[in-house]
């Protein structure tokens, strides 16, 4: 029952964040134009799911875990940003002498378009699509006295592809803080 009371509020917590970005009037929201010119850096750090089916056809079913994430690139324009992205999934389980590990992650090439014009709090809506590698990864480690005595790890490549919106709070000219999905 508190797994999915947990699960519900998220689900919910991101959209209902950005309706009251919207609706909220313009001038406590945002403090600078959404300006964007030269080089970006950004990361993130969030919350999801995933799943991980083998090519014998082996699922292990949907878990929640952290999402890392860490993009650079260069504005093309003002309303188009080009970069890099890592994306990942990580979750653990077990007891103290058996431990699951799993993780996805992704290297994208990814293009981001800001509809909006920057002179309004409309110009903080983005999406985001991208397309490279990612792999996956399923561990099962054996543990006596604390010390690692034995692994099995199934390691599977494949095409990765990101896609996301979201909307970036301009902090000042060269930092903004942002919520995506």
């Amino acid at each position: 029952m508190q797994k999915t009371l947990e699960n519900n509020l998220l689900r919910w917590l991101v959209p209902m964040v950005l309706v009251v970005a919207v609706l909220w009037p313009a001038g406590p929201v945002r403090s600078e134009d959404h300006v964007r010119d030269g080089w970006f850096i950004g990361m993130g750090y969030g919350y999801g799911r995933g799943i991980i089916t083998t090519s014998d056809g082996y699922d292990f079913t949907y878990q929640d875990g952290a999402t890392p994430q860490i993009r650079f690139g260069h504005a093309v324009s003002q309303h188009f940003m080009a970069g890099m992205e890592y994306g990942g999934w990580m979750f653990e389980e077990g007891d103290v002498d058996l431990k699951y590990r799993y993780s996805l992650q992704t290297v994208t090439a990814a293009l981001s378009w800001h509809p909006g014009p920057v002179d309004s709090y409309w110009g903080g809506f983005y999406s985001r699509a991208g397309v490279g590698l990612a792999w996956g990864r399923a561990n099962r480690i054996r543990l006596e006295e604390q010390e690692q005595v034995d692994t099995v790890s199934i390691t599977e490549t494949g095409l990765g592809l990101v896609f996301q919106l979201g909307y970036e709070f301009r902090i000042t000219h060269n930092a903004a803080a942002g919520l995506s999905a």
